[in-house]
Protein backbone atom coordinates (compact mmCIF):
# COMPACT_ATOMS: atom_id res chain seq x y z
CA UNK A 1 0.00 0.00 0.00
CA UNK A 2 2.49 2.33 0.78
CA UNK A 3 3.93 2.69 -2.78
CA UNK A 4 0.46 3.37 -4.42
CA UNK A 5 0.50 6.52 -1.74
CA UNK A 6 3.40 7.08 -3.26
CA UNK A 7 2.44 7.08 -6.96
CA UNK A 8 -0.13 9.10 -6.15
CA UNK A 9 1.90 11.33 -4.18
CA UNK A 10 3.95 11.98 -7.20
CA UNK A 11 1.41 12.47 -9.73
CA UNK A 12 0.50 15.04 -7.44
CA UNK A 13 3.77 16.74 -7.36
CA UNK A 14 3.54 16.59 -10.73
CA UNK A 15 0.69 18.49 -11.36
CA UNK A 16 1.67 21.11 -8.66
CA UNK A 17 5.24 21.21 -10.53
CA UNK A 18 2.89 21.74 -13.83
CA UNK A 19 0.94 23.81 -12.07
CA UNK A 20 3.50 26.51 -11.12
CA UNK A 21 5.41 26.10 -14.20
CA UNK A 22 2.83 27.27 -15.99
CA UNK A 23 1.98 30.55 -13.59
CA UNK A 24 5.55 31.21 -13.90
CA UNK A 25 5.62 31.03 -17.59
CA UNK A 26 2.89 33.26 -17.59
CA UNK A 27 4.58 35.35 -15.06
CA UNK A 28 7.52 35.60 -16.76
CA UNK A 29 6.07 36.43 -20.11
CA UNK A 30 3.62 39.10 -18.41
CA UNK A 31 7.26 40.48 -17.77
CA UNK A 32 8.36 40.60 -20.78
CA UNK A 33 5.41 42.11 -22.51
CA UNK A 34 5.56 44.60 -19.94
CA UNK A 35 8.83 45.75 -20.74
CA UNK A 36 8.39 45.29 -24.42
CA UNK A 37 5.70 48.32 -23.93
CA UNK A 38 7.65 50.06 -21.48
CA UNK A 39 11.15 49.93 -23.93
CA UNK A 40 8.26 51.16 -26.73
CA UNK A 41 6.79 54.01 -24.54
CA UNK A 42 10.55 55.30 -23.32
CA UNK A 43 11.07 55.26 -27.31
CA UNK A 44 8.58 57.36 -28.26
CA UNK A 45 9.17 59.49 -25.17
CA UNK A 46 12.92 60.18 -26.17
CA UNK A 47 11.28 60.82 -29.55
CA UNK A 48 9.13 62.85 -28.56
CA UNK A 49 11.71 64.69 -26.54
CA UNK A 50 13.96 65.35 -29.49
CA UNK A 51 11.51 66.64 -31.20
CA UNK A 52 10.44 69.00 -28.45
CA UNK A 53 14.37 70.00 -28.36
CA UNK A 54 14.37 70.74 -31.35
CA UNK A 55 11.07 72.91 -31.71
CA UNK A 56 12.44 74.94 -28.84
CA UNK A 57 15.96 75.49 -30.53
CA UNK A 58 13.92 77.00 -33.02
CA UNK A 59 11.53 79.03 -31.27
CA UNK A 60 14.98 80.37 -29.44
CA UNK A 61 16.78 80.71 -32.61
CA UNK A 62 14.08 82.75 -33.86
CA UNK A 63 13.64 84.28 -30.70
CA UNK A 64 16.95 85.63 -30.65
CA UNK A 65 16.62 86.59 -34.39
CA UNK A 66 13.53 88.70 -33.17
CA UNK A 67 14.97 90.19 -30.32
CA UNK A 68 18.37 91.32 -32.16
CA UNK A 69 15.96 92.81 -34.94
CA UNK A 70 14.16 94.68 -32.26
CA UNK A 71 17.50 96.36 -30.43
CA UNK A 72 18.31 97.03 -33.82
CA UNK A 73 15.27 99.04 -34.72
CA UNK A 74 15.17 100.59 -31.21
CA UNK A 75 18.56 101.34 -31.94
CA UNK A 76 17.70 103.06 -35.14
CA UNK A 77 14.29 104.45 -33.32
CA UNK A 78 16.81 106.06 -30.16
CA UNK A 79 19.07 107.94 -33.47
CA UNK A 80 16.10 109.38 -34.59
CA UNK A 81 14.76 110.78 -31.63
CA UNK A 82 18.13 112.27 -30.66
CA UNK A 83 18.30 113.95 -34.24
CA UNK A 84 14.68 115.08 -33.65
CA UNK A 85 15.72 116.80 -29.96
CA UNK A 86 18.33 118.05 -31.55
CA UNK A 87 16.08 119.64 -34.37
CA UNK A 88 13.51 120.82 -31.50
CA UNK A 89 16.76 122.61 -29.43
CA UNK A 90 17.59 124.14 -32.75
CA UNK A 91 14.55 125.51 -33.06
CA UNK A 92 13.40 126.48 -29.50
CA UNK A 93 17.02 128.29 -29.06
CA UNK A 94 16.07 130.33 -32.53
CA UNK A 95 12.52 131.16 -31.23
CA UNK A 96 12.76 131.61 -27.89
CA UNK A 97 12.56 135.68 -28.37
CA UNK A 98 9.65 135.66 -31.27
CA UNK A 99 6.92 133.83 -28.76
CA UNK A 100 5.58 137.17 -28.14
CA UNK A 101 5.73 137.37 -31.86
CA UNK A 102 3.62 134.16 -32.60
CA UNK A 103 1.35 135.34 -30.04
CA UNK A 104 0.97 138.97 -31.28
CA UNK A 105 -0.01 137.20 -34.69
CA UNK A 106 -1.75 134.78 -33.63
CA UNK A 107 -4.68 137.10 -31.75
CA UNK A 108 -4.56 139.41 -34.40
CA UNK A 109 -5.51 137.02 -36.66
CA UNK A 110 -7.78 135.46 -34.38
CA UNK A 111 -9.28 138.87 -33.87
CA UNK A 112 -9.37 139.86 -37.81
CA UNK A 113 -11.43 136.78 -38.39
CA UNK A 114 -9.38 135.04 -40.62
CA UNK A 115 -9.12 131.70 -39.30
CA UNK A 116 -12.29 131.15 -39.28
CA UNK A 117 -12.38 132.23 -43.23
CA UNK A 118 -10.19 130.19 -43.87
CA UNK A 119 -11.67 127.19 -41.92
CA UNK A 120 -14.58 127.64 -43.95
CA UNK A 121 -12.90 127.61 -46.74
CA UNK A 122 -11.68 124.49 -46.53
CA UNK A 123 -14.36 122.90 -45.22
CA UNK A 124 -16.03 123.85 -48.49
CA UNK A 125 -13.62 123.17 -50.69
CA UNK A 126 -12.21 119.88 -49.63
CA UNK A 127 -14.42 117.08 -49.53
CA UNK A 128 -12.42 114.73 -47.08
CA UNK A 129 -13.24 117.87 -44.38
CA UNK A 130 -17.22 117.85 -45.35
CA UNK A 131 -19.67 116.55 -42.33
Amino acid sequence: MSTITVKVDLKICALVTLVLVCWLYNEIEKRHSLERVISEKNRKLENDIYIIKLTLGKISDVLETDVSELKEGLSHVNEELQDLKADVKIIMEETMGTSDKVEKIHSSLTNSGLFSTVKKHFKYSVPWLQP
